[in-house]
């Protein structure tokens, strides 16, 4: 199965630039110019062929089950008090960790942000 990656003129040195590396360390694409077909304009595509299609939520069950057999610890739908140390503070309850990954679709309130301002994205943070 192949991906496409296209562009209305913006994109079109990036799109070329990534059809060179592609070719220097032999990824099998394609440069398509000229509209793609596609319900909206587009003036260039990059076809990334032999592509895997996967289900993620398949993919996460079994990333989910060998970190548990790992010992990595799970917390959901928790509000973080505090981190410091090593340690973070989680309704009350002390947690210690060597590595923490914080997943959210808001961004960490940082001081001086106004809450009232936030709109969902993903964010990803790893403390160390």
């Amino acid at each position: 199965m192949s991906n496409f990656l296209v562009t209305n003129k913006n994109a079109e040195t990036m799109l070329k630039n990534e059809y060179e590396v592609h070719q220097s360390i032999n990824i099998e694409s394609e440069l398509h110019e000229g509209n793609q077909g596609l319900p909206f304009p587009t003036s260039m595509g990059l076809e990334i062929k032999s592509q895997a299609q996967f289900n993620p939520s398949k993919f996460m069950v079994g990333v989910i089950q060998v970190a548990d057999r790992l010992g990595v610890k799970f917390y959901e739908h928790q509000a973080i008090e505090s981190i410091s140390n090593h340690t973070t503070l989680v309704n009350n309850y002390k947690i210690t960790f060597d590595k923490l990954i914080i997943a959210t679709q808001y961004p960490l309130p940082v001081e001086g942000d106004n809450p009232y301002r936030l709109q969902p994205e993903r964010t990803y943070y790893c403390y160390n």
